[in-house]
């Protein structure tokens, strides 16, 4: 009994760790796919061009994955502006946009609506 509880906690870690989406393109996809359901074709075509230039930092940390965006270059200001008005940020780490887990990414739907509206 207790062993087969360990055997499943072992299995359920392995999934996680197997299907956890740390490769670039799995992101630009569904970042891709979600932004053109929100805002049209051409801009989910925007978004992956936005992810595939290395404008968002993908974090592996074995069970899940976090990406984050990139701060413009030389530009320390919109760090901190984005720090005021964005939850999920800290002013050391540029501001959190998805989690991914399972082989899917979530995003951090505010962030995304947001950001689109600026561009």
């Amino acid at each position: 009994m207790f062993s087969s509880k360990i055997l499943g906690l072992i299995a359920v870690g392995a999934i996680f760790i197997a299907t956890n989406p740390k490769e670039k393109e799995t992101f630009a996809n569904q970042l891709q796919e979600k932004t053109k359901k929100e805002s049209g074709f051409i801009a989910g075509w925007a978004a992956k061009g936005m992810a595939l230039l290395d404008l968002f930092t993908i974090e592996d940390h074995i069970f899940f994955s976090l990406a984050f965006l990139n701060p413009p270059p030389h530009s320390t200001d919109s760090v901190v502006a984005i720090a005021k008005v964005h939850p999920c940020h800290t002013y050391n780490q540029s501001p959190l946009v998805a989690i991914g887990i399972l082989n899917n990414w979530f995003f951090v739907q505010d962030f995304i609506r947001n950001y689109l509206k600026r561009i």
